[in-house]
């Protein structure tokens, strides 16, 4: 909220000061004024003394350092409630004394006393749009390009991809995403040493908590016909019973 609507005392670029001091000297929200620049001094939050007015670059109406307003416009940047602004933010936008603007989508940044829409493309794939209701001419997505001209990450196993191709769903293989590459991952959680990978090759090392059966299948341990822990060969305890992994 800008500070002329809540401060009582006066404004120093937007940031409400007791407004007491020679320096910057006023109240009911409006520009502080320093007293010292026209030898004169604050009392009561007023400047007294012998004043010399000045509008150099303030708003018709505007305070002219004597308690009376300006009679012309020579503001550079724009007009806010009866204040010069700089005129080069989004929230106070212009040139040339004017009303000042809130820049608000599609052109939602202050450029040279005017709102404007910066186009983007960064990260993006040719063709898809720009924020400014343009589209990309090139593709600077680091990942991959959806089948709806999207950039994604290219790190999923739906949509995997690397430098703006195109995305591979690599579900539909029965692989994963690994850099950007759709590969077969060796999975051996749980299985037997020598136990299929899932990619061609075989387990190098145990991962069985139960016992592995003839063909190298992780079993519980627990049945008295598969007794056994830790990746052991599977021993058929026959009439006994089989606790803890050990026939009984």
């Amino acid at each position: 909220m800008p500070c002329a609507l809540t401060c009582s005392g006066c404004c120093l670029e937007q940031t409400c000061l007791p407004g007491g001091t020679d320096k910057a000297c006023g109240k009911g929200g409006k520009d502080c004024r320093d007293c010292a620049l026209n030898s004169m001094t604050c009392e009561s939050q007023t400047c007294e003394g012998v004043c010399t007015p000045s509008c150099v670059g303030k708003c018709q109406g505007e305070d002219d350092g004597c308690g009376k307003p300006c009679t012309t416009n020579t503001c550079g940047g724009c007009c806010q409630l009866g204040l010069c602004r700089p005129g080069s933010s989004a929230s106070a936008c212009g040139a040339g004394g004017v009303d000042c603007l809130s820049c608000a989508s599609p052109t939602p940044t202050c450029s040279g006393g005017s709102c404007t829409c910066v186009p983007s493309c960064a990260n993006k794939c040719a063709g898809e749009s720009d924020g400014c209701g343009g589209t990309c001419s090139a593709n600077t997505c680091a990942g991959c390009c959806d089948a709806s001209g999207h950039c994604q990450a290219g790190t999923t196993s739906a949509a995997c991809g690397v430098a703006g191709g195109s995305c591979t769903n690599c579900t539909v293989t029965s692989l994963k995403c690994v850099s950007g590459t759709c590969q077969c991952v060796p999975e051996c959680m749980g299985k037997c040493k020598g136990a299929p990978d899932g990619c061609g090759g075989s387990c190098p090392s145990n991962h069985c908590t139960g016992c592995c059966d003839v063909s190298l299948v992780c079993q519980t341990g627990k049945s008295s016909g598969a007794c056994g822990k830790a990746g052991s060969p599977c021993v058929d305890c026959a009439a006994k019973g089989c606790q803890g992994g050990t026939c009984v």
